[in-house]
C-alpha cells in the first residue's frame, strides 16, 4: 500500500464527480464511509480559498475484507488528525476497484467545524511525509500487503505523472547513460558522472548545487527555462539508499519506534492552531450547512418561477396594448371615412365590420390604468422571518 495526494482539480464538484460519476453511477465505485453529498455541500460553502483535500490509498491487492478496510481508514484518519475529535472534521471514503486493484479515495473539506478555521490535513513537508510513510510501513507489515519499499519495486528512474514527452525521453536517455557506468557508489559520484557526460548541475540562489536527499536537478539541455529534476533510486542520497537496502523487518521496527512521537508532535501543532478538544459542540454543524444550501436552492427556484410568471404577464399586456393600438388606428380611419361623407350603404358596412370599436378601446385603456396602479405580487413576511412572494387574488383580467 502507498499513499498519494490528488491535486488535479480545485473544484469540489469536479472531485466528487470523478469519484462517483456525474450521475453517481461510476462502475465499481461505492461510498465506504461518510456522505458524499454532505461533504460536497460543506466544501462548496467553505469561505476559504482551498476548499478541500483529496488523495487515495493504493493497494496492489484486488480487494481486502471490510474489517481491514475500516481499520486502515481509521488509522489513516488518526495519522492526519491526531488528538482531534471526529466531530471537528468531515471525510468521505470512496472505494474504486475498476483498475484491477483496490483504491480507497478520501475527500476532506478543509474547514474546522468547531472554529471555522482553515484545516489542512496534509502539509507537503518532511514531518508529514515521514509520519504517513511510517504508518504505511506498519500497515503493510501488519496486514501482509505489498510494499513499495521492497527492493523489487525500486526503479532507477521514478515515473513522474504529467511529464512532457520530450522531458521524459531526456530522463530515460540520461538514466541509460548512467547505467552503463560500472560503479556509482554515492550521489556525489552520480553528479560527477552527469558533468562528465556534458550535463550541468543546476544551482540554487545560494550558489549550492540543487541536490536533495531524493533528487538531482540539472539545467535543461533542450533550452528550456525550467530545470530537469531527476528522481529515483539512482539519484538518491546515501541515507535514502541505505534505507531502501534495509530489510523490511528493520524498517518496520524503526517505524514503530518513531511513529508515536510523530503523532504527539502533530497533535501539539493542531492544538496550538485550532485549540484543544474541550467538549464544545461544533459551531458549524455539517447538516445545517446542507440545510442552508437546500434553502438557498428553493429561494432561487422561487425567484425563477416568479420571473417566469412576470414575463408571461408582460407578454400578455404587450399583446393587448398592440391590439389596442391597432383598433385605435382602425377607429381613426372609420371617423375619417364618416367625415368624408360615405353613402348610407358603405357606412352600414363599416359599422358591421368594426362595430363596438370605441367600447373595446375604452375597456383596454381602463385595464391598462388598473395594471399601472395595482401590484401583481406582494412580498409577505412569514413567522420564520423569511420573505416570500405571493400572487394577489385580484389580478387584472382582460
Amino acid at each position: 500500500m502507498l499513499h498519494e495526494t490528488n491535486r488535479a482539480t480545485r473544484v469540489p464538484k469536479g472531485a466528487i464527480d470523478y469519484l462517483l460519476g456525474k450521475n453517481r453511477d461510476r462502475p465499481d465505485a461505492r461510498v465506504v464511509k461518510g456522505d458524499a453529498e454532505l461533504s460536497l455541500a460543506i466544501a462548496e460553502n467553505s469561505p476559504h480559498k482551498n476548499k478541500f483535500a483529496c488523495g487515495y490509498l493504493c493497494f496492489e491487492e484486488p480487494d481486502l475484507s471490510e474489517k481491514s478496510k475500516r481499520e486502515i481508514m481509521r488509522k489513516f484518519e488518526e495519522c492526519l488528525f491526531p488528538g482531534f475529535d471526529k466531530s471537528r472534521y468531515n471525510i468521505v471514503w470512496v472505494e474504486h476497484t475498476d483498475k484491477g486493484r483496490l483504491e480507497l479515495n478520501y475527500f476532506i473539506p478543509q474547514i474546522d467545524l468547531l472554529t471555522g478555521k482553515h484545516l489542512c490535513p496534509y502539509f507537503f513537508n518532511s514531518s508529514d511525509f515521514d509520519r504517513v510513510n511510517n504508518l504505511t510501513r506498519q500497515i503493510n507489515h501488519e496486514y501482509d500487503l505489498t510494499s513499495p519499499d521492497e527492493e523489487s519495486k525500486s526503479r532507477p528512474l521514478a515515473d513522474v505523472k504529467r511529464t512532457p514527452k520530450n522531458i521524459k525521453e531526456l530522463k530515460e536517455k540520461i538514466t541509460a547513460e548512467l547505467l552503463n557506468i560500472p560503479i556509482l557508489p554515492n550521489q556525489n559520484d552520480v553528479c560527477e558522472a552527469l558533468e562528465n557526460l556534458g550535463y550541468k548541475i543546476a544551482k540554487r540562489k545560494s550558489g549550492q548545487r540543487a541536490v536533495s536527499k531524493r533528487s538531482i536537478s540539472i539545467e535543461n539541455p533542450l533550452g528550456g527555462t525550467r530545470n530537469v529534476r531527476l528522481t529515483g533510486a539512482l539519484f538518491c542520497s546515501d541515507e535514502v539508499r541505505d534505507d531502501l537496502e534495509t530489510p523490511a523487518q528493520i524498517r518496520y521496527k524503526k517505524a514503530v519506534r518513531e511513529y508515536p512521537q510523530q503523532l504527539t508532535n502533530k497533535a501539539k501543532k493542531l492544538a496550538e492552531r485550532y485549540g484543544a478538544n474541550d467538549g464544545q459542540k461544533p459551531r458549524t454543524n455539517a447538516y445545517e450547512l446542507v440545510g442552508l444550501t437546500q434553502r438557498a436552492s428553493r429561494n432561487i427556484d422561487e425567484c425563477k418561477r416568479v420571473a417566469a410568471e412576470t414575463n408571461n404577464l408582460n407578454f400578455t399586456v404587450n399583446r393587448v396594448l398592440r391590439k389596442n393600438e391597432s383598433r385605435r388606428a382602425t377607429s381613426q380611419r372609420y371617423s375619417q371615412a364618416i367625415e368624408q361623407g360615405f353613402d348610407s350603404e358603405s357606412k352600414q358596412l363599416l359599422e358591421n365590420q368594426h362595430g363596438g370599436i370605441s367600447k373595446t378601446t375604452e375597456r383596454c385603456a381602463e385595464n391598462k390604468s388598473d395594471l399601472d396602479t395595482q401590484p401583481v405580487y406582494d412580498v409577505q413576511t412569514r413567522d420564520d422571518n423569511e420573505q416570500s412572494i405571493q400572487p394577489l387574488s385580484n389580478k387584472p383580467s382582460f
